[in-house]
């Protein structure tokens, strides 16, 4: 059942639907919204035996069907073969993307701001569906180890990635006012925590666990505050 549920949860709803989704003001090609129906109604035939009422209900939304085209009585999917070095491709692309928009979110980079990504290996696979999920301006390949310091590195298995941001003025001033709100916002949530923490009846009032949560939180908004701050100094 989990096998199933990753299958049409990750494998369709997060990753195929969000690689075919068109760019705004352009429309979805007939083929590939054709392809993606017929495997959708694959999907609805594995997941009817557990979900018999919504599955019959779906399928019959996605085009008139007679009752001698119910799900019920309908065909299982036959077992194909399948190449195990494009799942494998696949699911190294998966983690590339996964991976630049954890530093993303972690540096605070704007996700409409294109970066550019250096790889020690040439892209030839997936490497249009990396830089559309991961927002890149383009994969360059490089055969030695660059040695700016502002670029970010980052491991995918043995495969070292590095990444670095396209300048733009106007954007930068906006990164940067942002984070330094974000600075005072922590520093504010940081004054009322200690304020708290040093209030003994406070202390006292509250159980072990609530205190434990508490001193957590400050030292996790200390963290932040210092890998902002050194971001700020980076740029």
């Amino acid at each position: 059942m989990i096998i199933l549920y990753k299958l049409i949860w990750d494998d369709f709803c997060s990753w195929y639907l969000e690689i075919i989704k068109p760019i705004i003001g352009q429309l979805i090609s007939e083929i590939v919204y054709f392809q993606t129906i017929k495997w959708f109604e694959l999907l609805l035939k594995l997941i009817h035996p557990y979900m018999p009422f919504i599955s019959e209900e779906i399928w019959h939304l996605l085009k008139k069907r007679t009752k001698k085209e119910a799900l019920i009585i309908s065909s299982w999917p036959k077992r194909k073969s399948f190449n195990k070095d494009i799942l494998l491709s696949f699911e190294r692309a998966t983690k590339i993307i996964s991976k630049i928009r954890f530093i993303r979110n972690k540096m605070n980079f704007s996700y409409k701001k294109s970066l550019v990504l250096y790889s020690m290996k040439k892209e030839k696979e997936y490497c249009s569906v990396i830089i559309k999920l991961a927002n890149l301006s383009k994969i360059i390949h490089l055969l030695t180890e660059p040695k700016d310091s502002k670029l970010v590195t980052f491991f995918v298995g043995s495969e070292r990635f590095f990444l670095s941001i396209q300048k733009n003025d106007f954007y930068d001033k906006i990164d940067i006012m942002n984070i330094q709100k974000k600075i005072h916002y922590f520093y504010n949530l940081l004054y009322n925590i200690r304020k708290n923490l040093s209030n003994k009846k406070y202390v006292q009032s509250v159980s072990k666990e609530i205190f434990l949560k508490e001193k957590k939180k400050e030292s996790d908004i200390i963290k932040k505050i210092t890998s902002l701050k050194e971001f700020l100094k980076k740029n």
